[in-house]
This record gives C-alpha cells, sequence and structure tokens, in this order.
C-alpha cells in the first residue's frame, strides 16, 4: 500500500558512492559480503508521503544522499479526504460464542508426517470420547484446547536498530531472490497465539492505537520468525509510530504527511497515522480489523525486506521503463497483500476473527486498489502502481487459503494478475 512508488531507476551514469579504502558500495540496505548496489534517498523536494495522482509523474527525482542512496517507504496511498458518502450498511459484529466463524484452511505439513500421524490418532481419540458420551447421555458441550503453534519460539524484543538488510549483488541474484525466493518453500505456522482483543472500529487514541499494533506487531513476528529463520534469514520485532493525525512524521526515508501508513525500508520501522481512515468509504472505515489489515500489509513488506525481495525489486527496476516498472511495483504490492492474508490466517484463533472480520477484510483490500480510489476520489483511472480491486483481493484470499508462501509468488504470476 505505497504512498510514494519508490521504483526511479538510478540516474543514468550516477556512481556508487564507495566504502572508504575498500572498493565496496555503502548500502543502507545491509553490510554485503561482496559488492552491492546502493539504494536511492528520495528529493526532499518531494516528501515521501506525498500522493501524486493519476497522471502526474509518479516517481520523484532521487539525488544521491552523504551516506548513499536511501530506499523510499511502502505505503498505503494518500489521498485527498473523501467526501461524505451514505451509510453503506456496516454490518454488527456477533457476540463471542454467536455465529460461527471462518476457519483458515490448514497449512501443508513441511517434514512433519510424524507429527500428522499423531494428531490423526488424537482427533480419533477424541472421535470415540463424544460418540461414548452421546450414547450414555452426556450432551454437553465438550471445550476443546487450542494447540498454538510456535509456542517454544523465543520473541526477539522491538528494535529500532535491526539487522542490516539483505541486498542482491547482481540482476541474477535479484532474479532468483524476487522469483525463487526461498521463503516460497515455507508455511506459515497456524494457529498461532495471539492474546489480544481487536479494536472496536474507528479512530482511537493514539496511544490506545499504538499499543494495541505493538502487542499485533509481537503477534505478527511469532507467526513470521520461525518461517523467516527456517528460509535462512534473519528475524526482528520492528517498532510501530502512530504519528498525529494532520501531522508529519521524520523517518529514515525522510518526511511523511499523515492519512498515510508505510513500511520505512532505511530505519525498517512501520508507521501509520488515524486518518488512514479517510481514505476508505463508511463501509468499511469502521471495521474492527481494520488497523490490524493495513499493518499486515506493512509487516509484509517488511518480509521482503528481511528476505532480500525489496532490494531485489530494486535492482531490477533499474533498468526498465515506466509501465515494466509500475507492473513490477504491482507484483511487490499485491505480494504484501498475500503476505497480510496468509498471516491474518495464522492468527485467526487466536484473534478470535469472524465471518464478519474475514468479509470486512476482503472488502476492505478491494476498495484500495488503484481503480477503487481513482473512482471513489475523482481521479483519472489510468494505469496504477498496486494493483486493480478484484486483483488485490484475489491476492489477499489466496494467502488467506495458502499452503505455502509460494502461493504468494507474485513476481512469476501472469500479467494480467497484477494489473
Amino acid at each position: 500500500m505505497d504512498v510514494v512508488d519508490p521504483t526511479q531507476p538510478l540516474p543514468p551514469g550516477q556512481p556508487h558512492p564507495q566504502r572508504q579504502g575498500s572498493g565496496q558500495p555503502v548500502s543502507p540496505w545491509g553490510a554485503p559480503s561482496s559488492p552491492r548496489r546502493a539504494m536511492p534517498s528520495p528529493d526532499p523536494q518531494v516528501p515521501p508521503g506525498v500522493f501524486q495522482p493519476a497522471g502526474s509523474p509518479l516517481r520523484p527525482t532521487f539525488s544521491p544522499g552523504p551516506a548513499g542512496f536511501q530506499p523510499m517507504p511502502q505505503g498505503f496511498p494518500a489521498l485527498p479526504q473523501h467526501p461524505g458518502f451514505a451509510p453503506g450498511g456496516f454490518s454488527q459484529y456477533p457476540p463471542p460464542g454467536g455465529a460461527p466463524s471462518w476457519t483458515p484452511p490448514p497449512k501443508r505439513p513441511v517434514g512433519l508426517l510424524v507429527a500428522l500421524a499423531g494428531a490423526t490418532t488424537l482427533l480419533v481419540g477424541m472421535l470415540i470420547m463424544v460418540v461414548f458420551q452421546t450414547l450414555n447421555g452426556n450432551d454437553q458441550p465438550q471445550t476443546v484446547s487450542v494447540e498454538y503453534q510456535n509456542e517454544d519460539w523465543e520473541l526477539p524484543p522491538v528494535t529500532s536498530n535491526p539487522p542490516p538488510l539483505p541486498f542482491p549483488e547482481d540482476e541474477q541474484e535479484a532474479k532468483k531472490v524476487t522469483d525463487a525466493n526461498d521463503l516460497y518453500d515455507v508455511s506459515l505456522a497456524s494457529p498461532v497465539r495471539c492474546d489480544l482483543p481487536l479494536l472496536q472500529g474507528g479512530k482511537v487514541a493514539d496511544e490506545e492505537l499504538s499499543k494495541h499494533l505493538q502487542n499485533y506487531i509481537g503477534c505478527l513476528t511469532r507467526v513470521w520468525g520461525p518461517a523467516l529463520q527456517q528460509a535462512g534469514y534473519k528475524a526482528y520485532q520492528p517498532k510501530i509510530t502512530v504519528f498525529p493525525e494532520g501531522e508529519t512524521v521524520t523517518t529514515g526515508c525522510g518526511t511523511s504527511k499523515s492519512q498515510n501508513a508505510f513500511y520505512c525500508g532505511a530505519d525498517q520501522q512501520l508507521y501509520i497515522a488515524q486518518d488512514i481512515l479517510d481514505v476508505l468509504s463508511t463501509d468499511v472505515d469502521q471495521a474492527r480489523s481494520v488497523f490490524d489489515l493495513i499493518i499486515a500489509h506493512e509487516y509484509g513488506h517488511a518480509i521482503q525486506g528481511r528476505s532480500g525481495i525489496l532490494g531485489g525489486k530494486h535492482v531490477l527496476e533499474s533498468d526498465l521503463s515506466k509501465s515494466q516498472a509500475l507492473e513490477l511495483n504491482r507484483r511487490n504490492e499485491t505480494q504484501a497483500d498475500c503476505f497480510a492474508g496468509a498471516a491474518m490466517s495464522s492468527l485467526w484463533k487466536g484473534l478470535n476473527l469472524t465471518d464478519q472480520d474475514r468479509e470486512d477484510i476482503i472488502k476492505t483490500t478491494f476498495e484500495i486498489g488503484d481503480d477503487q480510489l481513482a473512482e471513489r476520489h475523482n481521479l483519472p483511472n489510468t494505469t496504477g502502481d498496486h494493483g486493480t480491486g478484484a486483483n488485490r483481493r484475489l491476492w489477499l484470499e489466496r494467502g488467506l487459503g495458502a499452503q505455502t508462501l509460494g502461493s504468494c509468488n507474485t513476481y512469476t504470476a501472469p500479467s494480467g494478475e497484477v494489473e
């Protein structure tokens, strides 16, 4: 959910900064063992939080900063506040234990046949017990405890100084980390604990939102951390900054306005302002899952950063035409949608999500499609850089049902699925 598309190629003839005395390029994406490309820093004349409507230049001009090139943020599209919309019949959530909730499909076990056999034995035993109790006239409901996964994984502390991001050495390596990343062979564990009640919907005090989202990021880290490590990458727990409506925030990627949410690759942190809800229609801006969905998407960008996908994207886009760069960015954004769906699927039981939550999550993702935003805010409906509502919804739903993260490989998907 990008505010400003970070797909600007390196300036023609621009030499890469060098480490003094080493002859190797300096890169804020990490400390590579071999020479790697560095990232661009945003032009101070185009703050990274400023939305640029369709038809205007989609990319600022980058200039090298004192510490080399800096990556731009990956964020939610900031738009002018929408005019009044007629209420869309927002549905109330069923009380706990009321309407049955959607159950995410089980993840495919990887090398766990023994555990599968044990689970089958346990289920058979439970079925025999239920039949026995029924035959003896005991029709009281039985409480079945949830066996949460990743319980023995040690959650890293919140940090403002995460490990450096990996960065591909050349286009061949960049193509490998985007198209055939080791992460794609991994399944997210499910269900994963998240002892966190959802907010009631709508805007709350910034302090309350900050506390909720930081705890939620801990849950996301418990989901993603073991998967990252299994794929050979380092996990961390990013810090969330909730900044006031109508104000700006200074990040490692520059200064950004509110009505925004984004991940900054330069400092690997997440940022959000509550007036991001103004981008949405009244159908979903009061949904209790909306902030969690947005942050799951931004955390998806953090996963792309930690797995080298964002770095690979930067290398690949340096020689692309405008239309090709737009498609590459759409692949990146729809993958973050898919990653968000996969993570929320793992947390479904932990968060006690319902059928109504699922409906809201899918509808919200559709509403932030390029075509839907353009229509709702009276902007020219031209080719966008995030994906149509239908395609963003497609990838979110693929994430919700993903057996492995290979289901989220948007980089090899047909162009029609990332329009």
